[in-house]
């Protein structure tokens, strides 16, 4: 089945993700920030690292999608390639155009973020050729992919040490906090009872405020409230919606009711894994203005601050459609 020209620039969209596109560019600049030493603020190299993580982002999302395509068939046909809206062959050269790029970029960046950026090619492909059916590796190796993208900004400065300290701490902070959130988003295709692991991103979060504090203190007012801000609006909506993952699960009832139930959950657990996904610009908020970049942190700070209702309002438009 081809698609039509109506119909084709929307199904590129739902295959790139375009709400979750949104989560991206926060990584490379809280590292970049982070590193820059003496509030220097290149926007040249910074730029660059943002496109190059959001190609190696599109660029996993439609390999995930080729990998996934004799299931998601079965399982979700209504999804572009199952569907028809966009060939293989197409998906297939946008995602070997969009890894060139990204890897590219990274080599006119020089140095470290070469090797960055092998990494994080690396770690795309190993999530999804496989490492995504393993519970615990797959949220670890996803957790990888977003680290990576915050060293490859880190990289991208031309002064300073891009793995000093609290680099090496951020880097820490974004993978276990991904992580545990993948480890979650697993119930949209694997359900069962969460028990206390639908906490650990907030138990994440607290661990991070308090470490960040002690070696990393912010003393500027603005970037007091954003560092602060950020880790509580997240707390807060990553308790919430792993209270709400749990009772959203099935539970041993009469056939009926399971069916119910079952409804109600194809509809609820999407938009909860949305509403997780959406709370990593605040963490990256947070980590921004840990860097005490002066007006680059407050002004980043604030903008990611504004990415959470975007994507929410986003989200909910894709998922109408």
């Amino acid at each position: 089945m081809s698609s039509s020209p109506v119909r084709a620039p929307s199904a590129w969209l739902r295959l790139l993700r375009v709400p979750n596109l949104l989560t991206v560019p926060g990584d490379p600049v809280a590292g970049f920030l982070l590193a820059s030493p003496d509030r220097v603020v290149e926007p040249g190299p910074l730029l660059a690292a943002i496109g190059a993580s959001l190609c190696f982002y599109g660029a996993g999302l439609v390999t995930n999608d080729l990998a996934d395509l004799a299931e998601d068939r079965r399982d979700r046909p209504g999804r572009p390639l199952p569907a028809g809206d966009i060939r293989s062959s197409a998906a297939l050269a946008v995602a070997v155009c969009l890894f060139a790029a990204a890897l590219a970029i990274s080599w006119i960046l020089g140095g470290p973020a070469r090797l960055v950026g092998l990494a994080l090619l690396f770690s795309i492909l190993l999530y999804n050729l496989g490492a995504k059916k393993i519970p615990y590796l797959g949220a670890l190796v996803m957790g990888l992919c977003r680290g990576f993208s915050l060293l490859l900004g880190a990289a991208a400065t031309s002064a300073g040490e891009w793995h000093v300290p609290q680099v090496m701490l951020s880097f820490d902070i974004l993978v276990l906090y991904v992580g545990s959130i993948t480890h979650l988003a697993r119930e949209e295709i694997t359900p069962r009872r969460l028990g206390a692991s639908r906490w650990a991103p907030a138990f994440v979060l607290g661990a991070a405020f308090a470490l960040l504090s002690q070696f990393q203190p912010v003393t500027e007012t603005a970037t007091v409230l954003i560092f602060t801000g950020g880790f509580v609006f997240a707390a807060i909506l990553t308790l919430s919606v792993g209270d709400a993952l749990e009772a959203a699960l099935p539970t041993e009832a009469p056939r009926a009711v399971f069916v119910i139930d079952h409804e109600l959950r194809s509809w609820l657990v999407p938009r909860l894994i949305g509403l997780l996904l959406g709370t990593i610009p605040l963490l990256q908020a947070s980590l921004v203005a840990a860097a005490n970049a002066g007006e680059p942190s407050m002004l980043w700070g604030v903008t990611l601050l504004a990415v959470w209702p975007i994507h929410r309002m986003l989200s909910r438009r894709f998922s109408e459609s």
